[in-house]
């Protein structure tokens, strides 16, 4: 018997528990074995239906994952001892606006000036008008190796704030910056961009690309990628 798998995906913990199939580890990917075009029990983490999969996923403990841990350890090394050496991807977390926007950004000072000629909305019943405290920090988010608030200096610009807070990591996407100010607006910034109080900036990430030849090498790419992927998944 011949067996074959196009796309083989294991995962080996401690080699005590693993699982192996053509599934990838991420999320969306539950589903029955009737893979109806509609299933209302298959939703996003954030209650939105997504389609059918149709995968084949097993979970083993014991001997089998460590028997499992043998076979990712030995094609490690085949692959680590041919020239191009083993490829290694860790994918970015995009950042989309409504991520961080749940809100109509209102400009307070331009609604006082005019006396409510402007930015003078129209509320309905069950709104909520919310005046943010004013802060003396700028926030930095994201593949920053410090994430926190920074204090604000006045006619700083957004490589400042990086600097203080320990520079852009290896993933970080500086061409995908953006800012959230303190009314709820989120625009595309540089790092020459002057901030204002209470900003929020986000560095989101990007792929990375590593290529290791040597069990020593992959051992240090691991340490190095699970920081990586740790703020990937909760950031």
């Amino acid at each position: 018997m011949t067996e074959r798998c196009e796309q083989a995906r294991i995962l080996v913990v401690d080699d005590s528990i693993a699982f192996c199939g053509g599934s990838d580890f991420t999320r969306n990917r539950w589903d029955t074995q009737q893979h109806l075009p509609v299933d209302q029990r298959r939703r996003t983490a954030d209650g939105r239906l997504f389609g059918p999969r149709h995968d084949v996923e097993i979970a083993v403990d014991g001997a089998a994952a460590a028997a499992l841990g043998e076979a990712v350890d030995y094609r490690l090394r085949q692959v680590m001892s041919t020239p191009g050496g083993l490829s290694i991807v860790l994918p970015p977390r995009p950042v989309r606006e409504g991520d961080w926007v749940a809100a109509i950004p209102v400009d307070g000072h331009n609604l006082v000036a005019t006396a409510g000629a402007e930015d003078n909305l129209a509320l309905e019943p069950g709104d909520t008008v919310m005046v943010p405290r004013r802060v003396n920090t700028v926030m930095v988010l994201g593949a920053v190796p410090r994430s926190g608030a920074v204090p604000f200096v006045e006619g700083r610009t957004t490589d400042y704030y990086l600097n203080e807070s320990g520079g852009v990591r290896e993933d970080g996407a500086l061409n995908r910056m953006v800012v959230v100010h303190a009314n709820g607006a989120v625009e595309p910034i540089a790092r020459d961009t002057v901030l204002t109080p209470g900003d929020v900036v986000v560095v989101p990430t990007r792929h990375i690309v590593r290529t290791v030849r040597t069990e020593s090498e992959l051992q240090t790419w691991l340490r190095t990628i699970v920081p990586l992927a740790i703020a990937a998944l909760v950031f």
